[in-house]
């Protein structure tokens, strides 16, 4: 039963935040948005099942190796929570770097007069060290979500276990969100 009310958690969580991302879209009745937000959570279950499935795999191999006593659906649920680690840390990061980011290059180049041109070098110039603060940021963003979760849920909270998860949830970031992506449109 615990299971089933977690994995219903899970999904009121994911319709809350889609019918969020998407409730500004379109002037739409919100019969309309909860449809669109429906559809997303369709769209998104293979998606969610696919990476929560390795991140479940990857996260019970550690359970083996560490010798941590979690029973394996709790582990199969933090793999699901995983998937949605990642999309609420991508949006949160994306928010805190651009408005970090953008904060720091107008107070220095607050008094020149920059084309678009330049403006575009000024970002090339500090996409690594951008991308590295989002990869930090991400890291810290999961540690502190699966350090709720853990718990919230199991009641039972190994440092060693959760910094090995989230640091496979920040590779896995980078490899299905970040891999190809650049700061600075093309």
């Amino acid at each position: 039963m615990k299971y089933l009310i977690e994995l219903l958690v899970l999904a009121a969580i994911t319709f809350t935040l889609i019918f969020i991302s998407t409730f500004n879209i379109a002037n739409s009745t919100l019969k309309e948005k909860v449809k669109r937000s429906w559809a997303g959570i369709i769209l998104m279950l293979p998606i969610i099942s696919l990476i929560g499935g390795i991140f479940f795999l990857l996260f019970q191999l550690v359970v083996m190796l560490l010798g941590v006593d979690i029973y394996f659906l709790d582990v199969f649920i933090i793999g699901l929570y995983g998937v949605l680690i990642l999309f609420v840390g991508d949006f949160f990061s994306k928010i805190i770097i651009s408005n970090v980011s953008s904060g720091i290059l107008s107070r220095k180049y607050n008094a020149e007069k920059l084309t678009e041109k330049e403006m575009f070098s000024i970002f090339e110039s500090h996409e690594k060290t951008i991308k590295m603060w989002s990869y930090i940021l991400m890291f810290l963003i999961s540690l502190l979500i699966y350090t709720v979760i853990m718990k919230l849920s199991i009641n039972e909270i190994n440092a060693m276990f959760i910094g090995i998860i989230s640091l496979i949830n920040t590779l896995g970031y980078i490899l299905f969100f970040r891999r190809k992506t650049s700061v600075v449109a093309e």
